[in-house]
C-alpha cells in the first residue's frame, strides 16, 4: 500500500507553521521592546547624570562668586591682594573658572582720583577706556559714571584691560543694570575676550555688591548704594568639559540651548561625544525632530534661560546593541521548522499506523468470520465462562436452549437442575490457556446427561472457558439397557450352567448306584 506524506496544505501542519510563527514573532517584538525600553532607561540614567553634573558646575561656579562677593559683605574694602589670595584658592577648586574681576564704580568726579591710584598701584599712565564698536579699546568719553576693570585675577601680564569701562558695552551694561536693580547675579552670553591672556569669547556673570551698612532693599536704594560688580568669566565650553571629563564616554550629543535667544543662535554650545568623531552641532531641524532618545533638562542659572539637549549618538545606538531579540526570533524560527518536521514524521506514522490499523482489522474482522463460522458449524450447543464461571457467550443452539437471559449468570445456575456447581468443575483448578478437560454431568438441563468438554481461551482480551456440550442421554441409555441385558444374559447362564452340572452330577450319582447294584 503506497502511503501518501502529509500535504502543506494540512490544516494541522499549517495550524503548526502559523501558530508557531506567530508566538516567534511575538516573542521577538515583545523582547525586542523590552531591549529598546532598558537601552532607553540606559540612556536616561547617562543623560541624567550628564545633565546633574554640567548643571552642578554652572551652580558651583555661582556659589564661588557669591563666596567673594561675602568677602566684600564682611570687610569694609578689599585691596588688591587679599583679592588675589581669596581667589586664588576658588581658581584651583574650579579649573573651568577662566578670571574673577572686581569692576569699580567710579563717578565722573572721581575719574582723575581713581586713574591716579590706579598709576601708583603700577599701572603707568593708565587712562579710563571705553569699548570702541570693535571691541577695541579707546579713551573714554565724559560719563556720569564708569565701571572700570580693578582687580583681575588670575593677574594679566600685561596692562591693557584694566581701567576699561564696562558699562560702555551695551550688551554688559544691559545685564549689569539687570543685576544691580535685582540684586542677583546675571549673565551675558558669550561675548569676545578682551586682553592679552584669552582669545575667543565667554561668558560674565555679574554680582552687584553694595556699600556696608547701607540699606538695598528697594531698587533706588541699590542704585544709590552700588560699590561695584565682582565678575565671573568662563568659557561654557571648559565647563561642560571639566563636568564630563569624570564620566566615561558613552555616545550622547549634548546642547546648550538658550531658549530666548535669536532662532539661528540657540544653540550656545555643543559636546560631542569622545567615542569617535561626528559632525559638530544639531542643527535647527534636527532639534525640531527629536527621537525618542532624548533627555532635556532646564536651567536656569544667573537668569539665563537654557536647557540641556542629550541625544543618543549612533556610537551609543552602537554600544548597546543587543541580540537577545535576534537570537529568540532565530530560535523560534528554527524551532517551528523542527516542529512542522516533527508533525509531518508523526503524520506521516499516523498514516502507517492508519493502514496497518486497517490491515490488521481486516484480518481480524476475517478471523471474526472465520471463527463465528466455525462456532456456528459445532453441532453441539455452546458456551464461553470467565473463570468465576459467568456466562460470556451462548451459541445460537445453547441460546435456544438456555435463552438469551443466560448472559452474565453463573453456568451452573442455568445448566444444573439442582442449580448446584459440578464437583469435578474443571474452573476449580483454574484456567489454562490451550488445556482440553472432559467431564460428565448428569441432571443437566432438564435430567438429561452431557459430555462437556472445558478448553482454555482468551475472550475479549481475558482468559476464558470454551464450554462443549455433547447430549449423551440416549447413548448412556443404551449403555444401561445393553448392561441390563448382559446381566440377564450372565444370571441365565449361570442357571443353565448350573442345571447342567447338577444333571452331570445326578448322572454320576446314578453312574455310582448302577456300579454299586451291580457288584453288590
Amino acid at each position: 500500500m503506497k502511503l501518501k506524506l502529509p500535504n502543506l496544505l494540512n490544516l494541522n501542519f499549517i495550524f503548526v507553521i502559523l501558530t508557531g510563527l506567530t508566538l516567534t514573532f511575538g516573542a521577538f517584538l515583545i523582547i525586542r521592546g523590552w531591549e529598546k525600553k532598558a537601552v532607553l532607561n540606559d540612556f536616561n540614567v547617562r543623560a541624567q547624570d550628564r545633565a546633574r553634573v554640567i548643571e552642578n558646575s554652572f551652580q558651583d561656579n555661582n556659589s564661588a562668586l557669591r563666596a567673594v562677593g561675602f568677602l566684600y559683605e564682611a570687610s569694609l574694602s578689599v585691596e588688591q591682594e587679599e583679592f588675589h589670595d581669596f581667589t586664588k584658592g576658588l581658581l584651583a577648586l574650579h579649573p573651568d573658572i577662566l578670571e574673577f574681576r572686581w569692576v569699580k564704580r567710579v563717578k565722573d568726579a572721581e575719574r582723575p582720583a581713581y586713574e591716579e591710584s590706579m598709576r601708583k598701584a603700577g599701572f603707568k599712565n593708565l587712562v579710563i577706556k571705553d569699548f570702541g564698536p570693535d571691541y577695541n579699546l579707546i579713551p573714554a568719553a565724559k560719563h556720569e559714571e564708569y565701571f572700570c576693570i580693578t582687580y583681575i585675577d588670575p593677574s594679566q601680564e600685561e596692562n591693557t584691560i584694566f581701567g576699561a569701562n564696562t558699562a560702555s558695552e551695551p550688551l554688559r551694561w544691559e545685564v549689569m543694570q539687570k543685576a544691580r536693580d535685582s540684586a542677583e547675579i546675571c549673565g551675558t552670553d558669550e561675548v569676545k575676550l578682551i586682553g592679552d591672556k584669552f582669545t575667543g569669547s565667554a561668558c560674565r556673570f555679574f554680582l552687584p555688591v553694595y556699600r556696608n551698612g547701607l540699606l538695598h532693599n528697594t531698587i533706588e536704594e541699590r542704585r544709590e548704594n552700588l560699590l561695584g560688580f565682582l565678575v565671573l568669566v568662563f568659557r561654557i565650553e571648559d565647563v561642560v568639559e571639566s563636568s564630563l571629563k569624570e564620566l566615561a564616554p558613552s555616545g550622547i550629543n549634548i546642547s546648550i540651548y538658550d531658549k530666548t535667544a535669536d532662532p539661528g543662535a540657540r544653540i550656545i554650545y555643543f559636546h560631542e561625544p569622545r567615542l569617535d568623531k561626528i559632525k559638530s552641532k544639531l542643527t535647527e531641524e534636527e532639534l525640531a525632530h527629536w527621537n525618542e532618545f532624548k533627555y532635556s533638562k532646564d536651567l536656569d542659572i544667573s537668569g539665563k534661560s537654557w536647557s540641556i539637549i542629550c541625544l543618543a549618538a549612533p556610537e551609543f545606538m552602537g554600544k548597546q546593541r543587543r541580540y537577545g531579540s535576534w537570537l529568540v526570533l532565530f530560535a523560534g524560527i528554527f524551532l517551528t521548522v523542527l516542529s512542522a518536521g516533527y508533525l509531518s514524521s508523526i503524520l506521516n506514522r499516523s498514516l502507517q499506523v492508519e493502514a496497518l490499523v486497517r490491515t490488521r482489522t481486516d484480518e481480524l474482522n476475517r478471523a471474526n468470520a472465520f471463527n463465528e463460522a466455525l462456532l456456528k458449524s459445532i453441532p453441539f450447543p455452546m458456551d464461553i465462562v470467565d473463570g468465576e464461571g459467568n456466562i460470556l457467550y451462548l451459541s445460537e443452539k445453547m441460546e435456544a436452549v438456555a435463552g438469551k437471559d443466560a448472559l452474565g449468570k453463573k453456568c451452573w445456575a442455568i445448566y444444573k437442575d439442582d442449580k448446584e456447581r459440578c464437583g469435578d468443575c474443571p474452573l476449580i483448578r483454574g484456567i489454562e490457556i490451550g488445556k482440553t478437560h472432559s467431564i460428565e454431568a448428569s441432571d443437566v438441563l432438564g435430567g438429561r446427561v452431557f459430555q462437556i468438554t472445558h478448553t482454555g481461551t482468551v475472550f475479549n482480551g481475558k482468559e476464558a472457558v470454551l464450554e462443549i456440550f455433547q447430549d449423551i442421554t440416549d447413548k448412556k441409555q443404551d449403555e444401561y439397557m445393553l448392561k441390563a441385558r448382559t446381566l440377564e444374559l450372565e444370571r441365565i447362564n449361570k442357571i443353565m450352567i448350573g442345571r447342567e452340572t447338577r444333571m452331570i452330577e445326578l448322572k454320576k450319582e446314578i453312574e455310582e448306584l448302577k456300579r454299586k447294584a451291580h457288584n453288590g
